[in-house]
């Protein structure tokens, strides 16, 4: 079993590595591009979503969501006009459990990540395969790799001591075997904490690399290739999100003991634009669990310039980008008192 690189060689890569990044924030009308965001569609009424825990664009448009609650995947038209339930709970071929993440798969097809398996999926979207998941990770990132692979980010395990708990980007190969593990887990002294908020949003680069947007504080970091080589910190910039953020992923009952609480704000989507830049989208959480999610969403140079900042007021989980060009998402919808889910326009234009 690899670990690449070693938690030493981590840390220390991601400490000088900076490399012309970390450009302080500015005021929001200071920035020299703004984004706007738009709903090409969005769902509603039956059949409602549990808690939405993946979504993913098959090559003619229809869009597979999957319910972290309800254990099923919907399947919806490109238009986002029909919605049908195409896999329901069940331990049998092509049934799924509570699904965590959907991906779409390089070579053509899909994988559904559950609490307990990968279900694989051929391109004519018949079932292929079940490969047991063999790691324990509270995963933040998902990316199906070119080897038909697959890349999870997040605190390893339950035991603190375990090796592999000092890192917060595991590889895996297609039959879920361990290939390595790296980049940093969260510095803090709360063993919950480190296990509940390591890791962040994952995304595969053009060139081959890997770029991991941790939650707090804000950083995105590249990596040359998907073994752990070539850690470079793109950005850090503590205004963005802070360090502070963690401490509201627990909350402590008497005795000190604590449990895991959603309501700290976190990195959910990070990747490449046409124009080399990075998107990241923040969840943002307000202090007010009765006040409304909004997300933030921003765009680095890959210097390390923060060139868009623009505070959206729907509180976007941002899951997959699509192959013409836009973006899908889920929200908690106020008014409907349901989970909605959305296809993005996003625009990114000069002021």
């Amino acid at each position: 079993m690899r670990h690449l690189p070693t938690i030493a060689a981590a840390l220390s890569l991601l400490a000088v590595a900076t490399g012309g990044g970390g450009a302080a924030a500015q005021a929001t009308g200071e920035y020299p591009l703004e984004i706007s965001v738009r709903e090409i569609w969005t769902t509603s009424g039956d059949p409602g979503f549990g808690a939405i825990g993946g979504m993913a664009q098959w090559p003619d448009g229809t869009v597979w969501i999957g319910d972290r609650r309800l254990a099923e995947v919907s399947e919806v038209s490109s238009d986002g006009a029909n919605v049908r339930v195409v896999l329901r709970e069940g331990e049998g071929p092509g049934e799924v459990g509570r699904i965590h993440r959907i991906d779409m798969l390089p070579g053509g097809g899909a994988v559904v990540m559950t609490l307990d398996n990968y279900e694989i999926f051929r391109a004519d979207r018949s079932f292929d395969r079940r490969q047991r998941r063999l790691e324990s990770i509270w995963a933040w990132g998902f990316a199906a790799t070119p080897k038909a692979g697959f890349l999870v980010s997040g605190g390893y395990g339950y035991v603190k001591d375990d090796e592999l708990a000092k890192y917060a980007v595991h590889r895996y190969d297609r039959r879920g075997r361990h290939l390595g593990s790296w980049h940093p887990a969260v510095d803090h002294d709360d063993w919950e904490v480190v296990r509940s908020t390591s890791g962040g949003a994952v995304a595969l680069t053009r060139d081959g690399g890997l770029l991991v947007s941790d939650a707090a504080p804000f950083r995105i970091t590249r990596y040359s290739d998907l073994e752990g080589n070539g850690a470079r910190v793109i950005v850090e910039d503590e205004s963005v999100l802070s360090s502070a953020e963690l401490d509201r992923a627990v909350k402590r009952a008497p005795g000190n003991t604590i449990s895991y609480t959603d309501r700290w704000s976190k990195s959910f989507f990070v990747g490449e634009l046409p124009s080399g830049n990075i998107l990241n989208v923040i969840l943002e959480m307000p202090e007010d669990p009765d006040d409304s999610q909004t997300s933030l969403w921003v765009v680095v140079t890959p210097d390390g310039d923060i060139v868009a900042r623009t505070r959206v007021p729907e509180g976007y989980r941002v899951w997959n980008d699509t192959p013409d060009g836009h973006y899908l998402a889920s929200y908690w919808d106020n008014a409907s008192l349901q989970f909605l889910a959305a296809k993005l326009n996003v625009a990114i234009t000069a002021r």
